[in-house]
């Protein structure tokens, strides 16, 4: 098969789930021999992507870089071919020129909130085109939707096939939008065994994302109430200015640099809070963590609860019901957060802190479940899934496309201000009621 993946994200590094799963399901399918090409955002600097290439050496994930420009990068990976553009805003262009160069068995659009990407897919060939969903907020129907939008549900409707990267996002899409969708439950965490970093004695209580989407205000209070016990904010791809200012004015926060080498952070982590305030997708740090031994402290909201496979100690919060017109600095519809009551978080985390029998046990049972559970991952049976609908695509007459706009026509050709504005108000439009 020729898979041609295009995401509103970087491909390299990967600094959150979704960026990552993508890369293990483009480096999978190329190392069964399968021809994977990806357009991407840029995400480093030409000397940063040089000096990673460096470090790789030869080791078949080294990196290779074939063109760098400052609009531009283009590089291989483990096999996967990836176009990194600069200009996000062009990205559907770049999709459009490959799709006609590569002549994909599949396109696979994943994380592109304005659904451009998807707009030129499907206009382009909806019986080629899945759609891989990796967060129900943006998603264009359902109680947790940043906005309910029926012209990108109709796109939806149209495609061959959706991806998804959980049961709990299977079950949403099925519950609020009526379609079918297939699990992808992919290696992406890495080569067993895991190192074992988690240790009573390590230094930090730490959360990655620090951001009100992902619970910052319990992140905080517990700061507070534990003045004593050393915290650590991880920000990515959620944190604004005005969250890493809240962190570091906290005597007892540390703020850490993230890292794609996620251990650096767990060396140093005696416990992770994942107080998230929406419903996360799955949660893929909780798994890591567990791997490692380190105890999790998560929400009990959407794939938290099975990303901690059955493990102590899912924790109440008031999920976000309602989000501002307006975005962050990161283009972020801004939440409205209910009041939180943290008496439950602050129990359990005295418990760990104070208890290193519990710590202990915590820790053995976290190691367990996670790697019983990722021991069975494979990228076969989605391998398997995109080989069967091909399989059925030719045998198999694709129903009638429903009548809309030739959306890759009447982007063709737009001059720079205008495909601005349309971006905007596609944004716009993907803010919630």
């Amino acid at each position: 098969m020729k898979i041609l993946f295009a995401q509103k994200l970087p491909y390299l590094p990967a600094l959150n789930g979704a960026s990552r799963v993508g890369r293990c399901l483009l480096e999978g399918l190329a190392e069964r021999g399968h021809e994977c090409r990806v357009i991407s955002l840029v995400g480093a600097p030409v000397e940063e992507l040089k000096r990673f290439a460096c470090l790789n050496g030869h080791d078949r994930s080294a990196l290779r870089i074939l063109e760098l420009a400052s609009s531009r990068q283009v590089f291989s990976r483990s096999g996967v071919k990836v176009y990194a553009f600069a200009n996000g805003a062009r990205l559907h262009e770049h999709l459009k020129d490959q799709i006609q160069e590569f002549d994909p068995t599949w396109i696979i659009i994943s994380e592109d909130p304005t659904y451009m990407l998807l707009a030129v897919a499907t206009e382009t060939d909806p019986r080629r085109t899945l759609f891989f969903s990796q967060s129900q907020a943006t998603l264009p129907f359902g109680a947790e939707a940043f906005r309910v939008d029926r012209f990108k549900k109709q796109m939806l409707e149209d495609v061959a096939g959706i991806l998804t990267s959980s049961k709990y996002l299977k079950s949403y899409i099925q519950k609020w939008g009526g379609l079918d969708s297939f699990v992808a439950f992919l290696p992406v965490y890495g080569v067993l065994p895991f190192p074992r970093p988690g240790s009573f004695a390590n230094t930090y209580v730490t959360m990655i994302n620090p951001s009100n989407i992902k619970g910052l205000p319990i992140f905080l209070e517990l700061a507070r109430r534990f003045r004593e016990v050393k915290f650590a904010a991880v920000p990515t791809w959620a944190t604004n200015a005005a969250d890493r200012s809240a962190c570091a004015s906290l005597p007892n926060v540390t703020v850490l640099e993230p890292s794609e080498n996620i251990d650096k952070i767990f060396q140093q982590t005696r416990i992770l809070l994942v107080p998230s305030l929406w419903g996360e997708a799955f949660g893929l740090v909780v798994v890591e963590a567990m791997l490692r031994g380190i105890p999790v402290l998560a929400s009990n909201l959407g794939g938290l609860i099975e990303a901690k496979l059955g493990v102590d100690y899912t924790l109440p919060v008031r999920q976000i019901e309602t989000y501002e017109k307006r975005r962050d600095e990161n283009g972020i519809p801004i939440p409205v957060i209910p009041e939180q009551n943290v008496d439950a978080w602050d129990t359990a985390l005295r418990n760990l802190l104070g208890d290193k029998a519990e710590f202990d046990r915590l820790s053995v049972d976290s190691r367990k479940a996670a790697t019983d559970y990722v021991s069975g991952l494979s990228i076969s049976p989605t391998e398997q899934y995109l080989e069967d609908l091909s399989q059925r695509r030719a045998s198999v007459a694709f129903p009638a496309r429903s009548q809309k706009n030739d959306v890759s026509k009447m982007l063709e050709g737009l001059p720079a201000e205008k495909l601005a504005a349309l971006a905007a108000h596609l944004k716009k439009n993907a803010q919630p009621n």
